[in-house]
């Protein structure tokens, strides 16, 4: 490169001299030329000095944001006329994931756009490799298609960014595409941390992904750094172990007090015992008082007589003479039954069709 390109000629060419034999518009559509210049002025300027062929040349484009990173307007100028000009999906693709990387965490409008655009061609191939499936005819082989890994690979092996940004894309959705909550999946699995931790979080996060797609999961193994915002999560995880009872527990008569309060509120038929009266006295049958006054904030209002000393004998004789009284009491204990005890028997007479979280939507009375 220096023997057909010495000092002299790039200083000549730098300072507006004779070029001699060389032509200026060959030295400007020459890679190797242009990148001695600007090694040697330091001057991005000199890109717009460069043949239009030259611009869409991916090699000089990722020398220049390699030596200008810190300039962002410069490189998103350079980037866009790239994207704009060229149609090659490769280089078209590697260059929007790093972009979007270059400017990750940024509040910048171009972050979003090459963001949205990587988004993008992730979610097209998604499609695409769901549609091929569809038309495997082997039920096996479609199977250990999975995730699609394995197409991704075939058709970008020499290029790591591209199958890195899948490699993690392809983690992600495989939690969102299944709805699994990464917390309670470990609970469930796990008695104790030492579980986890003798099977190692990287052994335990390979044989997971394997169950979606074995190739990812090969990958990944060999490219095991591609684990770590996963193993951040089991981390966070580790920390809050024993604390999921306690906010499970909390979350569970959270929603009784909601459930219960909403439907007393939606009742049209108010019978003589109050939304008080029901929870704290079906509470007390169930045997969750004290838990219930724990997570109930309104409690800190009532006398403590009034949660410990029922008049059970009024409330038994409400419940025998008042038929609307006795269908409140049997759907409030209905509800604080299955939304507390996964094992009751107990099915609210209520239509939550609508809701997987069991929100009352409709009540229905049958009058005997």
């Amino acid at each position: 490169m220096m023997e057909k390109y010495n000092n002299n000629i790039i200083n000549a060419y730098i300072n507006g001299e004779d070029l001699g034999e060389y032509s200026i518009d060959d030295l400007e559509n020459d890679k190797m030329f242009m990148m001695l210049v600007i090694t040697r002025t330091n001057d991005k300027n000199y890109y717009d000095m460069c043949s239009l062929e030259l611009k869409v040349n991916y090699e000089f484009i990722s020398f220049l944001m390699k030596k200008f990173e810190t300039d962002i307007p410069f490189i998103c100028k350079i980037a866009d006329y790239y994207l704009k000009k060229c149609d090659d999906e490769t280089t078209r693709t590697e260059l929007v994931i790093k972009m979007a990387d270059l400017m990750e965490g940024k509040e910048d409008e171009k972050y979003h756009e090459y963001n949205i655009m990587r988004e993008t061609f992730f979610l097209a191939k998604r499609v695409q490799i769901e549609e091929g499936k569809l038309n495997v005819n082997d039920e096996y082989t479609s199977s250990e298609i999975g995730m699609g890994f394995l197409w991704i690979f075939d058709s970008f092996h020499n290029n790591k960014i591209i199958l890195n940004y899948f490699a993690k894309k392809m983690m992600e959705s495989i939690l969102e595409e299944n709805n699994i909550n990464l917390e309670n999946m470990l609970y469930e699995q796990f008695d104790n941390l030492e579980e986890l931790n003798k099977i190692g979080i990287n052994n335990y996060l390979l044989k997971f992904i394997g169950t979606y797609d074995s190739v990812l999961a090969s990958y990944l193994s060999t490219n095991i750094d591609l684990l770590d915002e996963f193993k951040n999560k089991i981390c966070i995880i580790q920390e809050r172990w024993n604390q999921y009872d306690n906010r499970n527990e909390q979350k569970k008569y959270n929603s009784v007090l909601e459930k219960v309060h909403e439907y007393m509120n939606q009742i049209e038929d108010e019978g003589i015992l109050t939304e008080t009266d029901l929870l704290y006295y079906v509470s007390q049958k169930l045997g969750v008082t004290d838990k219930l006054v724990k997570y109930d904030k309104a409690a800190t209002d009532f006398d403590e007589s009034f949660i410990n000393d029922f008049d059970e004998e009024f409330l038994a004789d409400t419940l025998k003479v008042s038929f609307i009284d006795q269908m409140h009491f049997n759907n409030v204990k209905k509800i604080i039954s299955s939304t507390l005890f996964s094992n009751s028997s107990d099915v609210s007479e209520f239509d939550s069709s609508d809701d997987k979280n069991g929100k009352i939507m409709k009540i229905h009375f049958h009058n005997k």
